[in-house]
């Protein structure tokens, strides 16, 4: 039997799809990677950043909190620049007047999360210096010395 949100799917993330991603692990962030941005315009004259992410289809409208965090951590007000960055996302509850009980989830930006997830990778370490001596004597490398083509099946 096929499901609704199959028929109908979501074009905007919402906190309940963080939720659901992260449901079967331990994880407390989803972490996604920027593909492009750009921007959407609603009938009452509201505008936000679209975010569009390698990982999902989903969209996601930021608000003016969200936007301010990930143009401090990317260093640019300008969106484009944040693509190809990692965004750390989490769920939280929030005042909403609009909500039955004044509290609904919302998605918010793991602002240490998110910076841990663009440092730079650390190198591996350096092998240790060897001598001319210790090289030599560990040519084990199937070369037959005289022409410059790999033995078959060493390619």
């Amino acid at each position: 039997m096929p499901r609704l949100d199959d028929i109908y799917p979501d074009k905007f993330m919402k906190a309940a799809h963080i939720d659901e991603m992260l449901q079967d692990t331990e994880e407390e962030h989803a972490v996604f990677t920027i593909k492009s941005t750009g921007t959407a315009e609603y009938s009452d004259g509201k505008k936000q950043i679209l975010l569009r992410f390698r990982e999902t289809h989903l969209e996601l409208g930021l608000n003016k909190g969200n936007s301010v965090a990930l143009a401090e951590l990317f260093d640019s007000t300008e969106s484009d620049d944040w693509i190809g960055k990692r965004v750390a996302l989490h769920t939280e509850q929030v005042r909403n007047s609009m909500a039955p009980g004044g509290f609904s989830q919302a998605i918010r930006v793991s602002v240490k999360q998110t910076a841990k997830a663009n440092r730079p990778k650390p190198a591996g370490k350096p092998a240790p210096a060897m001598t001319q001596e210790e090289v030599d004597e560990g040519d084990d490398i199937p070369f037959d010395g005289e022409s410059d083509v790999w033995p078959k099946g060493r390619q």
